[in-house]
């Protein structure tokens, strides 16, 4: 089934090939990739009527292959004269299109700082796993990339999500699961699942790195050159891993070099590299952080992509199911392959998934070092330093000293909580603790299976009964430098079965007062055989404990209850109803507090306080003609076993199910839901309650109550519903409270009653009335059709039968006497919805029209303040004369306390002229400004002679300020701030009192069609790079991350030979290039020298 949506999340029709009429379609491929765009395309007939609203930017739902709904966009049309192929791309993708000016997390949780990065979007934080408290920005940046800095700041790993009802799409929300799948140890292997495979095998390996740290601040302001590893010693005589001597600007792998180094005269030389951190002070870090980057550089890179059969489906194969982000195996041995890797692509048909293409990649290391990814954003400037100086203490301030591997780790398993403790270290430094946990031994900790992430010397990790499961633990300090792992722990949780409890051991003095409870009682096991007289007393019986279940027909009678022992805390709602209580058993004596909710319906009589027998709304409550009258993810079956309540019952594996036939309701009556439910596998809640239905057409949803699988089994629920205002229709509605992994509820004896009211008494005498005891009545005073009623401290009176002034809520509410006979306004208690101390009195109009007049004559006044809404005109007037004309005088006084510079918290003179839509919004307007502060222009956040603001036109009414003008100091400044400027052809550039033509970018298509376009300024950047060279040709990887798009670089050598030498710049990508230099006239005088090279950047910038 595919939903189809309008750009304005209205629905407008549903694809199906399982009816005759609806649009049928082909091909739904759904291409889920890991930490990428997800994709999703699908085929339709041109033929069909519905094919007319596969069109661009309109919006589909479909559900993958976990039962999760997945929302669209469709970007790309393929048509011809007998189908459309649509190709859609991620609805959350539009978050791409949302900009962050700058925003400042500072220890928050993920959830926190996700919602700083939504709020101006349509997503919200969905599922957002713990991750610990950490600290990032936003600045000038999308919200995607704000995303994208939360999962490399807090880790965690993203899955979008929708939800949508028979209107449209009703809510977006993005999850931040700890990771997408999970370490499964799946194995693939040729002739099991693999039908074709492919593998890219990338092997650019280096056996030698120069390291490249911080330009350091020298005592007369200038810079160093970056630091190196120059004066670092190794020795592995010292333990070390290689010998380095003094001097010696690399450290190099002899086990590489033997392995991929290149032949020369007999002997092996080097494949040379760099590694650059720009914040590195320590050489002796330095030389640390380069070896370690080097042992991820020795080896080729293995991606492989699989065509497989995904066996899951196949009975017997149930474990053989794969999912995206899965840690899997591939065993091929026809390559002389075997490698561990996640699912990083999982492309598969959303109606048939055996139809399916794996691919794996990003390769998880194996070895039994410690694993340091970072990742290093180089910032190509000498005088980075300036950026440093401030005093402020953050973590970088704290020193990055490896933290010591966790001691005394240990695991204990105990019911469905392993409990994990370790040894707290409270230094300063250690920012906090890791834990990864995977149910495959020897597993390879990564972040995909990290757990937990925070600051403290334990964690109770939860898991089902009966379940082992294996920890690693490690600490990371301030700088993201982790200690290495513990040894991997073990624990396994508890398994309990009956036998573990032996016949007849709990007894009556093994019970505390309050120890029963109602999940202690099988149904109808409280007999009377089974309480001796006056046994049960008050401090016995947990609250909520006795319900209707508990209690056998008749079992309780006078001489079982002591005096005053039966109050409302004891009884569960609608416990009692006939066939519990024997005749006159229940006297004054007995009964200390007895409210109504204690009362089942339909039992208030003479006899045993039973009234009327009501009919059960829900018409097929026990599934009697199989679910003929229900609809939704429920069908009826045969119960299958004698221990459920009904031969017949309900199995429900989806979200929503609902009667098809709906009741009437009144709005403020109760309506009563019983049901029972059980599961024996679903890990989420079911519930009961009622879709109503407003005279609007509009529809909602109003939960009863809810059951979660460790409660008791056929227990009965019971809640009370209270209809809402302008509802006119219900219906029955069960819920399983999730978006996926349903699993099977099933349920029966569904009870939908309307609670007792006025109509549902037949008489009432005075003989049936205590002195004293009249309460809750309402007082009428009618004349006709006029009538003043008093009623639950509300005042309502009419005239003709129609409302003319009511009271009730704090609010007078005054009716129209003419038109309509609608509501036309209110009065009453009102407070600032931004500030709720700030109160006061309030005035709310309903119609067309407002007025303030003074009255002149009994029938005559004047208006001096009027809004006409309907032709969108308001009127204030200073002083109207009594001929009516207007001679008065209006003053506006308004002042804008000002939040910058030396005016701080004074007022300036502000106007706003604002306009607000129906859903209260700034729609448009204009922010007048005038005055200034005594601040120099220029700076930011600073008021100047002219102004101009723009509201962007979004519904959350942000202004943005295009323009401001100002002079001081005998000079002039303008402020331009718009996304894009459009400047004559004459244009000049004041160079210090020398003007100069300014000069521009342009970029040909052949470039463009290679590189990308050019969308926004385009910059030159230039730099200085020092290569050390021995001979014949080196190389280093120049590494640029500020780039949207590089579409020129230029490289020219300098310095004392250099003619000899040539330099060039390879493999130019948006994210950097090699350098190679060459000695191209084999002149040895030439070698073993540094080079300067001269690198010059034509790119644009990065959003």
């Amino acid at each position: 089934m595919i939903y189809v949506f309008d750009q304005d999340d209205n629905l407008l029709t549903s694809l199906s090939n399982d009816s005759d009429e609806t649009c049928p379609y082909e091909s739904p491929y759904l291409d889920d990739l890991l930490n990428e765009t997800t994709e999703f395309e699908f085929t339709v007939p041109t033929s069909h009527f519905d094919s007319q609203y596969i069109k661009g930017e309109n919006q589909v739902a479909v559900q993958d292959i976990d039962g999760v709904w997945r929302l669209f966009v469709i970007k790309e049309l393929d048509e011809n004269l007998d189908e459309i192929t649509a190709i859609c791309i991620s609805g959350m993708n539009e978050i791409t299109e949302t900009r962050i000016e700058d925003k400042r997390p500072q220890d928050a949780t993920a959830e926190a700082a996700l919602s700083i990065a939504l709020e101006r979007t349509r997503y919200q934080p969905g599922i957002v796993a713990e991750l610990g408290v950490k600290s990032t920005n936003f600045y000038r940046i999308s919200a995607a990339k704000s995303v994208e800095k939360i999962t490399n700041t807090w880790g965690g790993e993203v899955r979008d999500r929708v939800e949508f009802d028979e209107s449209g799409i009703t809510g977006r929300y993005i999850d931040l699961l700890t990771r997408r799948g999970a370490d499964t140890g799946h194995r693939f292997e040729v002739g099991m699942d693999i039908e074709s495979v492919e593998v890219t095998i990338q092997s650019y390996p280096i056996t030698a790195l120069y390291g490249y740290g911080k330009s350091l601040e020298t005592d007369n302001g200038g810079y160093t050159r970056h630091i190196n590893i120059a004066d670092v010693e190794w020795s592995t005589a010292n333990g070390d891993p290689v010998d380095k001597p003094i001097g010696q600007t690399w450290v190099g792998d002899p086990d590489a070099l033997a392995r991929w180094g290149r032949l020369k005269d007999g002997e092996r030389i080097h494949r040379e590299g760099e590694f650059v951190d720009s914040q590195e002070e320590d050489p002796a870090r330095l030389l640390e952080k380069t070896w370690t980057k080097l042992q991820g550089s020795t080896e080729p890179n293995i991606n492989t992509k699989m065509t497989v059969r995904t066996l899951e489906h196949i009975s017997g194969y149930e474990h053989k199911k794969v999912r995206l982000g899965d840690t899997t195996h591939a065993f091929i041995e026809e390559l002389d392959i075997v490698t561990e890797q996640r699912v990083i692509r999982h492309r598969y048909n959303i109606d048939d998934f055996s139809d399916a293409e794996v691919e794996i990649g990003d390769p998880i290391l194996t070895d039994n070092e410690s694993e340091r990814l970072e990742q290093v954003e180089s910032k190509l400037t000498e005088k980075e330093g300036l950026w440093d100086k401030s005093s402020e203490i953050t973590d970088e301030s704290f020193p990055d000293e490896v933290p010591p591997v966790p001691s005394n780790f240990t695991a204990n398993g105990l019911f469905k909580i392993i409990q994990l403790m370790w040894d707290y270290n409270p230094s300063s430094y250690i920012a906090a603790y890791e834990v990864y946990a995977s149910q495959v031994k020897d597993f390879v900790p990564d972040s995909s299976n990290l757990v937990w992430r925070g600051k403290s010397g334990g964690y109770n990790h939860e898991a089902n009964t009966d379940e082992q499961w294996y920890y690693r633990l490690r600490a990371v300090n301030t700088h993201g430098t982790p200690s290495d792992y513990t040894e991997e722990f073990t624990a396994t949780t508890a398994r309990v079965q009956d036998i573990d409890i032996a016949i007849g051991a709990v007894n009556a003095e093994k019970l505390a007062d309050l120890a029963v409870t109602a999940e202690k009682l099988a149904d109808a096991s409280v007999k009377e055989t089974k309480i001796a007289n006056l046994a049960v007393g008050n401090a016995a019986i947990q609250n909520q404990a006795v319900t209707n279940a508990k209690i056998a027909n008749l079992a309780v009678s006078t001489a079982q209850l002591q005096d005053a022992v039966v109050t409302n805390a004891k009884i569960a709602d609608l416990a009692v109803d006939g066939a519990k209580i024997a005749k006159a058993t229940i006297t004054d004596a007995h009964i200390n507090e007895l409210s109504a909710n204690k009362i089942t319906s339909g039992y208030l009589s003479t006899e045993r306080l039973v009234v009327g027998d009501f009919t059960n709304l829900c018409p097929e409550p026990t599934f009697s003609r199989f679910g003929d009258e229900w609809t939704g993810s429920v069908v009826g079956i045969s119960s299958g076993s004698s221990t459920d309540p009904t031969q017949q019952i309900g199995e429900q594996t989806g979200r929503n199910a609902y009667t098809k036939k709906w009741f009437p309701v009144i709005e403020g009556e109760q309506v009563l839901v019983n049901y029972q439910a059980w599961s024996n596998e679903s890990s989420q809640t079911f519930g009961v309650g009622l879709q109503v239905k407003f005279k609007d057409g509009s529809t909602q949803h109003l939960m009863g109550t809810s059951i979660s699988p460790s409660m008791e089994k056929n227990a009965k629920r019971t809640a009370t519903i209270t209809i809402p205002t302008d509802a006119v229709e219900a219906r029955t509605w069960t819920l399983i409270n999730a978006s996926s992994n349903f699993g099977h509820w099933y349920f029966t004896n569904v009870e939908v009653r309307k609670m007792i009211g006025s109509a549902l008494i037949n008489d009432l005498t005075a003989d049936k009335i205590s002195t004293g005891t009249l309460k809750g009545v309402s007082l009428v005073s009618t004349n006709g059709a006029n009538s003043v009623e008093i009623s639950d401290g509300a005042i309502k009176s009419k005239i003709d039968g129609r409302d003319m002034i009511n009271i009730s809520n704090y609010e007078a509410y005054f009716y129209d006497s003419g038109s309509d006979y609608g509501l036309r306004g209110t009065m009453g208690a009102a407070w600032k919805s931004e500030d709720t101390s700030k109160r006061g009195f309030g005035i709310v109009n309903f119609g067309d029209y407002f007025s303030i007049a003074e009255s002149e004559t009994q029938n005559h006044h004047m208006n001096f303040y009027n809004v006409d809404l309907k032709n969108r005109s308001s009127i204030l007037a200073g002083s109207p004369r009594k001929d009516g004309y207007w001679d008065g005088v209006l003053r506006l006084r308004s002042t804008y306390t000002a939040n910058w510079g030396g005016v701080f918290n004074n007022n300036v003179p502000s106007i706003d002229i604002l306009n607000y839509d129906s859903t209260n919004y700034d729609w448009g307007g204009v922010h007048v400004y005038t005055g200034r502060s005594s601040d120099s222009p220029g700076e930011d956040n600073e008021r100047f002679g002219f102004e101009v603001w723009q509201y962007t036109g979004e519904l959350s009414g942000t202004a943005e300020q295009l323009l401001k003008i100002d002079r001081a100091d005998g000079s002039t400044f303008t402020g331009v701030y718009t996304d894009e400027a459009y400047l004559p052809i004459d244009t000049w550039i004041d160079t210090n009192g020398d003007y100069v033509h300014a000069v521009g970018l342009r970029v040909d298509g052949n470039v463009e069609s290679e590189r990308g376009a050019l969308n926004n300024n385009g910059v030159i950047f230039i730099d200085r790079w020092e290569i050390p060279f021995t001979s014949g040709s080196n190389h280093g990887d120049y590494t640029f991350s500020s780039a949207q798009n590089i579409f020129a670089v230029f490289v020219q050598i300098e310095g004392a030979w250099s003619n000899h030498m040539l330099a060039r710049a390879e493999n130019v990508s948006n994210t950097g290039f090699r350098m190679y230099v060459r000695n191209i006239t084999g002149d040895t005088g030439a070698d073993n020298r540094t080079y300067n090279v001269n690198v010059m950047i034509v790119y644009e910038p990065a959003n």
